[in-house]
């Protein structure tokens, strides 16, 4: 599995080399410095961690020769990822050692040599022992950390051209070359710094546990508790694993009982899984970039050269596992939590129903209830009852019971006589009101000549001033003069 992850890192690496650090005129030996800087903050300390971490080096070196990784269960309880986490800021400590012993000494012991390849050799020891540790900690890890490969490939590249600057072939020949390779080391060497700075705690604390238990095999015990303690998931469980093994119960019993612990874990938990979730759409937004990218690699769009696409589909493919990963968890806890509120929930459901059929927990087996029961019985009926009075001093079981049962529709006032006289009144007036006013309404001429009143005088000269009342009131009043807004 390391020469795919090997193979992969080494496009992302020189894709970053040729994008990320751009051409410019810094001097190569000032990069390599700069490296050689990054070594002696990895030096600090390396003596101590050497001494520290001897029997796990040696169970390690052992697992590699025979090729068999089963001898990692003779730690007990200590898991894969601590063991690797051990294992990495040891090999740091050896391989910035390595380089420093290299670098200054033989550049000091050489006679006429030239410093360039001096810090040439000190990167290229550097960055062997930095793709040694860095693939025994993807070998000794179940996970390992998406920044393994980048770092790898970068390590290994920068090795190859440093070497070549070193022995003056034809890496001498290209400054801009080396000063990238160079940059890209010096970027690596202080990302592996900072990841060693980050696991050293934690493998000093180990290393502890397993010097003060020496060869008869208390070392296992106790080596076994602080990995079962580092590797608790939450507040709650680092707290069981701290008590005794007396305690552990008295714990449990105070912790389930507690709604202060109670709620800490719960919050906890929210946290963790909306972190989760914001590094999860992180990874899919990386993820549509990615493919993006790549998409526009293949067409061969302008401004995007194929080892930077490479570069971001390497990035893409440890994004959509460490994604694949963060989902399984997700789900899981999702899973875990859906169980435990389907279970309260049926006690919940249960208990209700217990109480609505007077079954065990419910109101017949109370025997306040029954003894309240009993003493009505013996005094012939049930108790005393709530009655509401309306304004009318009626009672609104008697409203309800005198209306729910009537006639709908609205009942007769007046008799069917008077009811029709009525009617036939009202309409005589409407046709009369109707008749005046068709009488009082003035004709126009092409209307009294459909009519056929051509010859009625009276009627042809009203309708003859209306028109010309009408003809005068139009030219007193041109069409748009209401119009304000001119357009």
């Amino acid at each position: 599995m390391a020469a795919p992850i090997a193979a992969a890192g080494a496009a992302s690496a020189a894709a970053d080399a040729a994008g990320s650090f751009a051409d410019d005129h810094e001097d190569p030996r000032l990069a390599m410095d700069n490296a050689v800087q990054q070594l002696e903050c990895l030096a600090d300390g390396s003596e101590a961690a050497a001494e520290q971490y001897k029997r796990l080096v040696a169970l390690a070196r052992g697992c590699r020769a025979r090729g068999d990784w089963s001898g990692v269960d003779s730690l007990g309880e200590l898991s894969p990822a601590e063991l690797r986490l051990a294992s990495v800021d040891f090999h740091a400590a050896r391989a910035a050692e390595k380089a420093l012993a290299l670098g200054p000494d033989d550049r000091a012991g050489e006679r006429g040599a030239d410093p360039s390849a001096a810090r040439a050799r000190a990167v290229v020891v550097a960055s062997a022992h930095l793709v040694d540790f860095l693939r025994l900690a993807a070998r000794l890890g179940a996970l390992h950390p998406p920044e393994i490969a980048k770092l790898c490939a970068a390590a290994e590249i920068a090795a190859e051209v440093a070497a070549g600057t070193g022995e003056g072939s034809a890496g001498a020949g290209a400054p801009g070359r080396e000063s990238r390779v160079a940059r890209a080391t010096a970027a690596a060497l202080d990302a592996a710094a900072a990841a060693a700075s980050g696991c050293r705690p934690v493998a000093l604390r180990l290393a502890e546990h397993l010097d003060s238990g020496g060869d008869t095999g208390d070392g296992d015990v106790a080596w076994g508790a602080e990995g079962a303690r580092l590797s608790a998931a939450s507040d709650m469980e680092a707290e069981l694993a701290a008590a005794d093994a007396a305690d552990r119960v008295e714990a449990v019993r105070a912790l389930r009982s507690s709604p202060e612990a109670r709620r800490a874990a719960a919050i906890t938990r929210h946290r963790r899984d909306r972190g989760l979730e914001r590094r999860l759409a992180l990874l899919r937004a990386q993820e549509r970039r990615a493919e993006a990218l790549a998409s526009l690699g293949e067409d061969g769009v302008a401004g995007r050269g194929s080892d930077a696409v490479a570069g971001e589909g390497v990035v893409g493919d440890a994004a959509r596992r460490e994604r694949a990963v963060i989902e399984l968890l997700l789900h899981t806890r999702q899973a875990v939590d859906s169980v435990v509120a389907m279970a309260e929930e049926g006690q919940m459901l249960g208990r209700m129903l217990a109480r609505a059929t007077g079954g065990p927990g419910g109101a017949g087996s109370d025997e306040r209830v029954r003894r309240l029961t009993g003493e009505d019985e013996r005094r012939g009926g049930p108790g005393l009852s709530v009655v509401h009075f309306g304004a009318d001093h009626s009672t609104r079981q008697e409203h309800i019971k005198a209306t729910v049962f009537g006639d709908p529709r609205g009942r007769a006032t007046i008799p069917l006589e008077v009811f029709a006289a009525q009617e036939q009144a009202e309409a005589e007036e409407r046709a009369r009101r109707q008749a005046e006013g068709e009488a009082r309404q003035v004709m126009r001429a092409d209307q009294l000549a459909e009519a056929g009143l051509e010859d009625d005088m009276e009627k042809v000269d009203l309708a003859t001033r209306a028109d010309r009342e009408w003809d005068a009131w139009k030219d007193a009043h041109p069409r748009g003069m209401g119009v304000t807004k001119r357009v």
